[in-house]
C-alpha cells in the first residue's frame, strides 16, 4: 500500500537526521516529519465520511421536494423569525418601549 511506504519512508528520513545530525527527537522538523505519516485508519475514515457526504447530499437534494420529507425551516424558526420582526416593528414606533421590556 502506498501509505505504508510513504509513511516507511518519511520514518526513515527521519532517524537519517536524528543520527546524522544529532538531531533531537522532539526538534520541530523531527516532530514535523513524524506528524506527516499517515495513519491509514484516520485517510480511510476520511475518504470514507467524504463519499458519505457526498452521497447524502446528493440524496438531500433529490429529495428536496419530497413532501414526505421534514421542512427545512423548523416551527422554532419561524417563530424566532416572528419575534424579530415584531421587536422590529416595536422599535420603530416606540423604541424605549423595546428597552423597558428587555429591562434596561
Amino acid at each position: 500500500m502506498r501509505i505504508n511506504d510513504l509513511n516507511a519512508m518519511l520514518e526513515v528520513m527521519r532517524r537519517q537526521a536524528i543520527e546524522q545530525r544529532g538531531a533531537e527527537g522532539d526538534d520541530l522538523y523531527m516532530r514535523t516529519l513524524e506528524l506527516a505519516q499517515i495513519q491509514t485508519e484516520d485517510y480511510f475514515a476520511a475518504v470514507v465520511s467524504d463519499d458519505l457526504s457526498a452521497i447524502l447530499n446528493g440524496i438531500r437534494e433529490a429529495h428536496r421536494r419530497d413532501p414526505t420529507t421534514a421542512d427545512e425551516d423548523t416551527v422554532a424558526a419561524e417563530m424566532g423569525r416572528t419575534l424579530r420582526q415584531a421587536e422590529m416593528l416595536i422599535l420603530r414606533r416606540a423604541p424605549s418601549a423595546v428597552s423597558y421590556a428587555r429591562g434596561a
